[in-house]
């Protein structure tokens, strides 16, 4: 290895049971010059000497974390546990990452975002604000996930899917190139891909599958259901079983048979019982 880009000094910070040592630049690199004061480390081993990697302000990065490549800690960030900041990732405001997270690519995670677990994100997807990761989730592609969202257990987010407001993705879920908003909740073993939008406290669930449609308000998408180009369904409209749905407008109602429906349109009361 080359000569050491920096140095802990022996300005210490007692953190959360961990003794940590502000570093200093001893080269120029990146957009560092030499004598620049950064954030704080516990050990060598958690900033790599190599590459142009940094850790800024008052940044923390601690336990087994390590910071490598060219990826960037700032403010008042934390990367603790056995984590792993790489390629030109970057952690910033008052983000924490901890456990087995490993970030990668150009991927943003900022705000007062909170990664655990085994959280990866890469690529060019982007946590912010009071966002909450857990599990083995896995974020891609150009993936936002921000507000007061969860995403937990196996989920996968990918394309340009956006995650907002309080909506919850849970257990193994795959979300592709489409919105969850509002208080939606989108668990199980769902999938929704092609611009779909789940929205109000809608709910997607169990095997069901969501492709280019809107599921929105109170309504319910279940079972093995299937639903596909341009459907609405909306109000308190509830669709289950292993009904394939192409076209329609669903406002209200129960409709749980195995029926094939092409250009349907519900908005009475009326209960259909798998038979």
């Amino acid at each position: 290895m080359a000569d050491k880009k920096y140095k802990l000094t022996s300005e210490k910070l007692e953190w959360e049971g961990h003794v940590l040592y502000r570093i200093k630049a001893l080269t120029d690199f990146a957009d560092i010059k030499a004598g620049d004061l950064g954030g704080w480390i516990e050990f060598e081993d958690n900033l790599s000497q190599e590459d142009n990697c940094w850790i800024y302000d008052e940044a923390k990065v601690f336990e087994s974390a390590k910071v490598i490549d060219s990826a960037q800690v700032a403010d008042a960030a934390e990367v603790s546990g056995t984590a792993l900041v790489s390629n030109y990732a970057i952690v910033n405001n008052n983000a924490k990452i901890y456990d087995n997270v490993m970030l990668q690519g150009f991927c943003l995670v900022t705000g007062c975002a909170r990664l655990y677990n085994d959280v990866i994100v890469k690529d060019k997807a982007v946590v912010s604000d009071n966002a909450h990761i857990s599990g083995n989730v896995k974020l891609l592609d150009y993936a936002l996930v921000k507000d007061d969202a969860y995403v937990g257990d196996s989920s996968v987010i990918s394309g340009y899917s956006y995650i907002g407001n309080s909506a919850k993705i849970m257990n193994y879920v795959r979300i592709h190139d489409s919105s969850i908003l509002d208080f939606a909740w989108v668990f199980g073993h769902a999938t929704v891909t092609d611009k779909s939008k789940i929205r109000g406290k809608a709910q997607v669930f169990d095997s069901a599958i969501v492709t280019h449609s809107i599921v929105e308000d109170y309504a319910k998408v279940f079972g093995k259901a299937k639903i596909h180009g341009n459907v609405l369904v909306t109000g308190t409209a509830e669709i289950g079983g292993s009904t394939d749905v192409d076209s329609g407008i669903f406002e209200e109602g129960v409709y749980t048979n195995n029926a094939s429906i092409e250009l349907f349109r519900i908005s009475s009361n009326v209960t259909f019982k798998e038979i």
